[in-house]
């Protein structure tokens, strides 16, 4: 009797394996957003940095792994997962400290120990201001606000302080004359 059976090789499917996927400063998703720590080879895995406050994201460093990124300078980008665990880190640098014009009519600004302010400001400063000395016959009125919407501690007197805000500022000191002085003469009459 022939059997018209053909004998099969037992051959296996190489199961399929997932790699480590390591993101310093960020998370890794794939497909809907879904967050992972490992991906199989051929995934597209999405990377998007995640900024400490007062960070900015600069761009991605591979640690390990030898991905090309779609866009190391962007803070989400993509790459196609090796057959090989990644790492990959995010670098960020100090966001610039705002800082803006203060002019001061008629009066000098200083900070902390009486250090001149010569340059721009920092938001959030103390200043201080001090009026000039007054003209002859004139007496210091007080601090007249033209622009930046501050308020000072006290705008009635010479020295007076107040907050930086996130936008240029303009004081002047204004004065007034200064009041006079009458003196009664009485005469005697004899």
């Amino acid at each position: 009797t022939v059997c018209g059976a053909k004998r099969s090789e037992n051959t296996e499917i190489p199961a399929l394996r997932d790699y480590a996927v390591t993101v310093t400063g960020g998370t890794a998703t794939v497909a809907a957003g879904t967050p992972i720590t490992r991906a199989m080879e051929g995934v597209e895995v999405t990377v998007t940095a995640q900024a400490p406050d007062g960070k900015h994201f600069v761009k991605w460093v591979v640690k390990a792994g030898g991905i090309t990124l779609a866009n190391e300078t962007s803070a989400t980008t993509t790459f196609t997962m090796p057959a090989n665990d990644v790492t990959i880190e995010a670098e960020f640098a100090e966001n610039p400290v705002e800082a803006y014009t203060l002019t001061v009519i008629k009066g000098t600004a200083s900070v902390a120990a009486g250090t001149l302010i010569t340059d721009k400001v920092e938001q959030n400063t103390v200043v201080t201001v001090t009026a000039d000395a007054p003209e002859a016959g004139k007496v210091f009125d007080k601090w007249v606000v033209k622009s930046g919407g501050v308020t000072l501690a006290d705008a009635a007197s010479a020295v007076t302080t107040f907050t930086m805000p996130a936008n240029d500022v303009a004081l002047a000191a204004s004065y007034k004359d200064a009041p006079v002085r009458s003196e009664e003469h009485t005469s005697e009459l004899q």
